[in-house]
């Protein structure tokens, strides 16, 4: 038995040691998340609303309520995550708010009425903006480098506007190949798989 728990915790204490600096790996996969986390900004959206606005002939403003209340909240839970950071680290926090944002898209899928909209849309962009951009990841990478750390973070600062500029296009093309609907799902599905 006692061999057992020592394999066990051996396994939990497991990670993968590349031959090269292992803050290069995390920047990447913080540069991933940033990538994914653009697919609820309003950069994204605004070329993503259409599809909407057509599929359930809703008025522009309608969709500008939820965007505007999803941008205050992220800045009020900011000093909340930036203490959850602190304290726990992104070890934890970046996986979770991936699996808490994938199913925020995975609703903004099934929107069938306007609240159902709201309600999606604001859990994955204050989520994806806090947890998987942003300061989550810029902690990590302050914690992780030092002698590099603003190189670090000027690469880790191209997440957004490089993740935004290919998701504008992306997720455009496969709208209008496969529907909106679909593509969130395969978002969803992209975002769940990072965690």
């Amino acid at each position: 038995m006692k061999n057992h728990d020592s394999r066990i915790k051996a396994l939990g204490a497991w990670h993968f040691k590349p031959s090269f600096f292992y803050g290069w790996l995390i920047l990447g996969f913080a540069l991933l998340a940033g990538f994914a986390a653009t697919g609820s900004s309003q950069l994204v959206f605004g070329a993503m609303q259409t599809f909407l606005l057509d599929d359930f002939g809703w008025q522009r403003s309608t969709l500008s309520i939820p965007i505007t209340l999803a941008t205050w909240t992220s800045g009020i839970v900011a000093p909340l995550v930036g203490r959850l950071a602190d304290r726990y680290g992104a070890r934890w926090l970046m996986p979770i708010g991936a699996v808490v944002v994938a199913l925020g898209f995975f609703g903004i899928a099934g929107v069938q009425a306007v609240w159902h909209f709201y309600c999606a849309y604001l859990v994955a962009r204050v989520l994806s903006g806090s947890f998987l951009a942003g300061l989550t990841a810029s902690t990590t990478i302050v914690n992780w480098f030092q002698t590099r750390r603003n190189m670090a973070l000027g690469i880790l600062s191209m997440a957004h506007p490089f993740g935004g500029a290919l998701n504008i296009i992306f997720l455009q093309f496969l709208s209008i190949r496969y529907g909106w609907r679909r593509t969130y799902q395969l978002f969803g599905g992209f975002t769940l798989f990072l965690s």
